[in-house]
């Protein structure tokens, strides 16, 4: 069994579709940080889950997350 397709965190977008602990979630916005102090820039999602729940995610900008097929 093949796992989800995944994305790089940098190259989201507000609209974007993402699978949040398996749960499919809709970006509402995206904030980027300067490199810091530990040589990696950190992206902010904001996000909705398909639950209702808003939640907010904090993520290196060069790993990835997976997006549904």
């Amino acid at each position: 069994m093949k796992g989800m397709p995944e994305k790089l965190v940098k190259e989201l977008k507000v609209g974007d579709k993402i699978v949040v602990e398996g749960i499919l979630a809709v970006i509402e916005k995206v904030e980027f940080s300067n490199i810091g102090k530990h040589g990696r820039s950190k992206c902010r999602l904001e996000c909705v889950m398909k639950t209702g729940e808003k939640k907010v995610l904090v993520r290196v900008a060069e790993t990835s997350i997976e997006v549904p097929e």
